[in-house]
């Protein structure tokens, strides 16, 4: 699968358009399997179905992803960090419109209190991010696109042992943040 990935996205860098609609083809269920979670953890979010936040994220991206991707792994941990961006923009849309009393019905609440979860995580990896970069990739390939230690180690093109430790000392750090907040 990962040959016939490869040679469709070479084929796409040259500029043919067919591969470029086989490329979609060959990661769509991939990519529709990552949008479920990034849904599944964001039950708060009622505006966005699979396939809205898979082809809002895939816009975001064009093609320009499918150019820079390395191999299947890098191009699907790509697509799955728009898609958190699209979650954490929803996020702070739904913060800003919210200035509920504190009498709101308890749903509303758990409602915006996972909305505030979401963005204070996507904070903290932001911070992440600015000081070990690679540790926030790692998280972004093992949470958010849901890759093993090998796709990860193969998408970031560093070990499995590195990948493994990074994870690791990036998990303790975001919960050490997140308590925090």
């Amino acid at each position: 699968m990962d040959g016939e990935f490869l040679a469709t996205l070479e084929r796409c860098r040259d500029g043919d358009v067919r591969a470029q609609q086989a490329l979609s083809t060959l990661v769509y269920d991939d990519l529709k399997a990552i949008a479920r979670r990034h849904l599944r953890r964001n039950r708060w979010i009622n505006t966005l179905d699979t396939t809205s936040l898979l082809h809002e994220s895939y816009l975001r991206l064009a093609n320009a992803a499918a150019l820079s991707a390395e191999s299947r792994a890098h191009l699907l941990n790509l697509v799955s960090c728009a898609m958190r961006h699209v979650v954490c923009d929803h996020a702070r849309r739904r913060l800003r419109q919210s200035q509920r009393p504190a009498d709101a019905p308890d749903a509303d609440k758990t409602l915006l209190e996972q909305a505030r979860n979401i963005t204070a995580l996507d904070d903290a990896l932001q911070d992440l991010a600015r000081i070990q970069p690679r540790q926030a990739r790692v998280v972004e390939c093992r949470f958010f696109t849901g890759l093993s230690l090998s796709e990860t180690a193969l998408a970031l093109n560093i070990s499995e042992r590195t990948v493994e430790r990074d994870w690791s000392d990036a998990r303790r750090w975001l919960a050490s943040q997140l308590e925090a907040a």
